[in-house]
């Protein structure tokens, strides 16, 4: 009797015990005994690799896919939004003003090494008023613990702006303890419109006297400007932990029915800046004048015996 053949197997293939090798299939003397041969081991090797690499691509075009997806509802919404170019405001001014406190004491990231002409430069600044801050800021001055600013707005609109919020968004880190400029004085720090506390973890605008919300609350408030009208600012900083560097946005509502909009203000180009003071033995540099200083003039102290 003739055993019927696999299919694939030619009229001349053998049924011998030993077998032979005809294409991809050993046949023995039983055809109940069929094995795979080397040749058909590396064809099913090839597949499984080529069905594992579509596996992966798939996968990987399935991810990408998700990522644009979920990035897609912020760039609706930002583009939603007229930029802030377009905003109906403008920022007239940006000004640092005289320090919060009564003391005109400024902090610096490094150790400064002024020469014997710069220590004059400085001394001739008495240590008070407008050349001595602005010394201190040529140099990459900070005001410690708090700061107050002033921005000059006018209204751009053909319509009433009403500037609804003015958020603070800062980035702090350790206090400044390169050197710092000790300068005791006593001034008066006038009026505050606004009051920021960069130590709470989310600081909102706060009406400085009673330190309610500006904006929000029972008492909430907005800015009003007609268009061509002109608004000041006067914003107060503060720190007792950190050093910050912070911007400011402002929310807009248009009128009309049209989206808010959102218009940053910093330091011509620069974020504004304010650092918390530390122990006088943690500053690498202590420069002394005003009051604590020799005959009004500042001089270098030790900051491991400096006493204040």
């Amino acid at each position: 009797m003739t055993a019927e053949r696999p299919d694939g197997l030619s009229p001349n293939t053998s049924n011998s015990a030993t077998g032979s090798v005809q294409g991809a299939v050993v046949q023995s003397d039983s055809i109940d005994q069929v094995h795979v041969g080397h040749l058909d081991r590396r064809t099913f090797a090839l597949l499984g690799a080529s069905i594992l690499a579509i596996v992966v691509v798939v996968v990987v075009a399935l991810v990408l896919r998700s990522s644009t997806t979920a990035g897609s509802p912020s760039t609706q919404e930002s583009s939603a939004q007229i930029s802030t170019a377009e905003a109906p405001i403008a920022v007239e001014s940006v000004a640092y003003m005289k320090a919060s406190e009564p003391h005109h004491h400024f902090v610096f990231p490094d150790p400064l090494a002024l020469s014997a002409d710069e220590m004059a430069e400085l001394s001739a600044t008495n240590g008070n008023g407008k050349a001595y801050e602005d010394w201190a800021l040529a140099h990459d001055g900070v005001y410690p613990n708090s700061v107050k600013l002033q921005i000059g707005l006018r209204a751009t609109s053909r319509e009433t702006l009403n500037i609804t919020d003015v958020r603070i968004v800062k980035e702090c880190r350790d206090p400044l303890s390169g050197t710092l400029l000790y300068s005791p004085t006593a001034g008066p720090t006038g009026s505050i419109a606004m009051f920021f506390d960069l130590d709470a973890d989310y600081p909102v605008a706060l009406d400085a006297p009673d330190g309610q919300g500006y904006f929000t609350g029972t008492a909430a408030q907005t800015i009003q400007l007609v268009p061509g009208e002109v608004a000041t600012l006067l914003l107060d900083v503060s720190t007792r932990k950190s050093y910050c560097t912070f911007r400011f946005d402002l929310v807009l509502n248009p009128g009309g029915g049209r989206p808010e909009l959102v218009k940053s203000v910093d330091y011509n180009g620069k974020p504004f800046a304010v650092s918390a003071t530390t122990d006088f033995s943690v500053y690498r540099a202590i420069y002394a004048g005003g009051v604590a200083g020799r005959d009004g003039k500042f001089v270098a102290v030790d900051p491991k015996t400096f006493g204040g």
